[in-house]
């Protein structure tokens, strides 16, 4: 699994974790709600700097704890069958 793989899956863990839209993720993290969907589609190379956008967004907003390389790390747990929540109910 490539690095582009493993961010975009722990992005949506998180975001199904914390049942959070692209467009919520976006707000949080200060990024484009466009920026988010192609990080999370694999078509958008990251830099440093949105890394760690993301990882501090998520971490003001739910007291976590992240760096910047947890979300670059595999973890198997984090692979699932995540459900529409972008979807408007």
């Amino acid at each position: 699994m490539d690095s582009r793989t493993i961010l975009a899956t722990n992005i949506k863990y998180y975001r199904f974790k914390y049942n959070l839209s692209q467009e919520k993720l976006a707000e949080i993290c200060n990024c484009s709600l466009v920026y988010i969907n192609q990080v999370e589609n694999e078509d958008r190379n990251v830099s440093i700097d949105i890394l760690d956008k993301l990882k501090d967004g998520l971490n003001n907003e739910f007291n976590l704890n992240l760096t910047s390389s947890d979300l670059l790390k595999y973890d198997e747990s984090h692979i699932t069958n995540y459900s529409r929540i972008d979807e408007k109910k």
